[in-house]
Parts: C-alpha cells; structure tokens; sequence
C-alpha cells in the first residue's frame, strides 16, 4: 500500500512543476531567524537551496546557514523532487551594476583593473590570501573580532572586504561567510529601538559601527537585488540605517556621536566630527547607489561636502592645523578628500589642493610600515590619491604598494607595524586585516578616475 501510494505521489509531482505541491514550511537559520516559504529546489554546485514565500517571491539562501533539522529536511525533500524530474537552473546572474561593482565580479574584470592602474596578479593574490584568512577568523554567530564592544565594526570592516570582491551569499566558497556576516549586522537593527547598527550604541564607537555597517549592508544589497537571493531584513535595515544618518546630520552637514545621544533622547548635535564624517559620507555614497527612495538624501550629501569644504585650511588639508592634535590636517585630509571626490566631483579645486597638500607631506615622511604605519590614515590616503589618478597615483602607489605587499604573512594575515599616530594604529589583528585588505581592494572597488 505504501509503495503504491509513493508511485501516485512521484506519479503526480512529475506532471507538474517541482515546487507547485512543495509544502510552506518555517525555515530558522543559525542566528534563530525564522521565514516561511516553500522549497522549489537545490543547486548542488553552489549548495544553494531554492525557496519561495507565499508571495511568489523567490530566492536562494546557503544550506549551510540553515539549523540541522532544515537541513536535513531539504535533503530528504531533494530526493524526492529529483525522483520527479529535472530541477530548473538555480544560478542567478549579476547583471545591470553599477560600474563600480561590476569592476569586482569576476577575475578578468579585475585583473583588468589592476593593470590599467599600475597593479598585477600579485595584488589580487593577496586579496584572495586575505579573504581567505579572514574566513577562518569568522566567530559562530557570524561576528568577527574579540571585543564585545567592537564586534559590529569588525564585522562590517569585514563584511565589505568579502563585498569589494563581488562576494555574496550565492558565491560558492564564501557564500555561508557572506550570509551569517550580514544577518548578524540585521540582528543587530532589528534588534535596536531605534535601527542603530551598533554592538552598544551608547558607546562613542557605536557611531562608527552604524557608519561601517549602513556600507557593508549596502554594498551587499547593491550585488544581491536584481538577483534571485533574498537576505532577510537587508533591504528594510539598510534603508532605516540610512534615515537614521540623515535624521541625525548636523546642520552644517557633520556628525557628532549620533547613536549615543539619539539612544539617549537628545537632540541633534550641531559638533563636527571629520574623523567620523569619513566613514558616514561613504555610507551615503551607497544608499545613492542603491537606488532606493531614501527622502533626504540628495540634500544630506549636499550638506557634506559642503562642510567638508568648509574645513579645509589655507595649506590644503583638512582638520586641525596643529600637527599634535588628535584630528590633524595631515591624517584626516585622505577621507575628506575622498568625500569631494566621490560625492561631490573629483577635479574640484578642493580635492586638487588636499592632494597636493599631502603628496607635500609624505614626500617629507614616506609611508614605512615599521616606523609611520598609520593604516586608519592609510585608509583615507589610498583611495584619495587612486581618484586623483595620473602622476598622483603613481607617485603615492611606488610608496604605499611595496609596503603593503611586504607586510603580508604566508598564512595571508598582516603583520603589525609601528604607527606614529597612536589613534592611527591597528593594534587588533582583523581590523589590521580589513585595513589592508580595503586598500589593495581599490583597484576595482573604484571607479570614478579620470
């Protein structure tokens, strides 16, 4: 009888296509998170399971992200769909991105890059050596680094190394990476009152993690949304981190240490904080990117490269003219400069006069890995001096790309080199690692060179 019933079943489920009898079920992944859908399908070569939810919406999510119980639920239920026939391609395609991510989606794309702008197949060995480095740094709830507090900058440091090499839930040797990195970033949104991405938002780092994290969020929907893999939460966390930022700029166009007094119930603070408006600036250059209705935001990236302007010093540089302050003109010019160039237009009379300002200053005091390794500062200056291009770009990449390629390990780690700038230092070892990792990223994560 039993036998019988099971040639009706397979009998049937072949007349029609193999999701229609698929049954709605609660799928929970590792994190605990919980979704309804139905399974149409498994892609065995990038081990992708594929769902629907009631909707109609399909999408693919990693098996190894699901809790055993679903996992074994999907093996017994593939079985039974390939009794019933042919399963349909599973594989989604990367298609219509923006320039500066389709630069980084396949080997060829970037090994061009490299070698229109001075690099080699050495550098991208090194990315690779590093991602995968970084891969087995990956803490079990997706997190990376050892410090509560810094768990969710680390991780989104992290996260957008693995984005700026076109790697997401659907690549087949970081797939499970990518996708427990970006649900523990959602957690922690929708985990918050207010949508703060912050492992504590009343810290003054949580202003840091929210910037971070609205970028590696957005990097990803922007490789993820005109695909079939859907990730629970991105887009809705992402966008509410973004109007979290805008709500929160200063009326001068900078920040202040938003997550802290917004958790607190204060009002906006009208302080600028350069340092900071660095890492927020390139969270808004990916929710314009992204395309996404985000009320606000043309008159938010207005707003900061007219403050970024408005701090520059009569040398060139921007911050304060006092080279033993804490924010000096000669660490902080590098993401300002990049702010104007990529929000505002890259041959601008400001951005041209900061990159000679610091081209002046590191002509005096090179970068050397074991005496001025200042990689916070590095992050600023790399991607500054690539936009600028030409005799710019070649000057400082002679300087910098030696060093960075020297201070790699054989395990693909980076060793730890001796800042002059103490705030510039990356003591902890995967922030050091996202540091350099960003900087050799910026062949291909780039785009706007003239």
């Amino acid at each position: 009888m039993k036998r019988r019933l099971l040639s009706l079943v397979l009998l049937i489920m072949s007349t029609f296509p193999s999701g229609i009898l698929a049954e709605m079920r609660t799928w929970t992944n590792l994190s605990g998170q919980t979704l309804q859908a139905e399974m149409l399908g498994v892609d065995i070569a990038s081990k992708l399971l594929r769902l629907r939810r009631a909707d109609g919406q399909e999408f693919s999510i990693p098996i190894g992200t699901l809790n055993a119980a679903d996992v074994a639920y999907a093996a017994e239920r593939w079985k039974v769909m390939q009794a019933a026939g042919p399963n349909m391609s599973l594989v989604p395609a990367l298609q219509n991105l923006p320039p500066r991510y389709a630069s980084r989606c396949s080997d060829q794309a970037r090994l061009a890059r490299l070698k229109a702008h001075g690099g080699n197949e050495q550098v991208e060995e090194a990315v690779k050596r590093s991602l995968a480095w970084l891969k087995t740094q990956q803490n079990p709830d997706g997190s990376w680094g050892a410090l509560r507090l810094t768990m969710t900058g680390h991780t989104a440091f992290v996260l957008q190394c693995f984005t700026g090499h076109c790697e997401t839930p659907d690549s087949p040797n970081y797939g499970d990476t990518v996708m427990k990195a970006a649900l523990y970033l959602i957690q922690k949104g929708q985990s918050d009152t207010h949508g703060i991405l912050a492992s504590d938002s009343k810290s003054n780092v949580g202003a840091y993690e929210h910037a971070l994290a609205t970028t590696a969020l957005g990097e990803l929907y922007v490789l993820t949304n005109k695909g079939t893999t859907v990730i629970p939460g991105l887009k809705e966390t992402f966008q509410k981190a973004v109007q979290i930022t805008l709500a929160r700029q200063g009326a001068e166009g900078s920040w202040d240490y938003f997550t802290k007094q917004l958790a607190d119930g204060e009002p906006v603070s009208q302080r600028g904080d350069l340092s900071l408006t660095h890492w927020l600036h390139q969270s808004l250059l990916v929710a314009r990117e992204s395309a996404l209705p985000v009320p606000g935001l043309d008159k938010g990236i207005k707003k900061v490269v007219e403050y970024l302007e408005s701090v520059q010093t009569k040398e060139g540089g921007f911050g304060n003219q006092n080279k033993d302050a804490h924010y000096n003109q000669w660490h902080l010019s590098g993401g300002a400069i990049l702010g104007v160039q990529t929000l505002g237009t890259n041959s601008s009379a400001e951005a041209s006069k900061g990159i000679r300002f610091l081209r002046d200053f590191l002509e005096k005091e090179p970068l050397d890995w074991d005496t001025r390794c200042n990689l916070y500062s590095w992050a600023g200056y790399t991607p500054a001096f690539f936009h600028a291009g030409g005799d710019h770009w070649n000057f400082y990449q002679a300087q910098w790309l030696p060093e960075m390629l020297s201070a790699q390990l054989p395990d693909g780690s980076f060793k730890l080199g001796k800042a002059d700038w103490p705030a510039s230092a990356a003591i902890a070892d995967v922030y050091r690692q996202a540091l350099s990792t960003l900087q050799l990223q910026v062949f291909y994560r780039y785009s706007n060179v003239p």
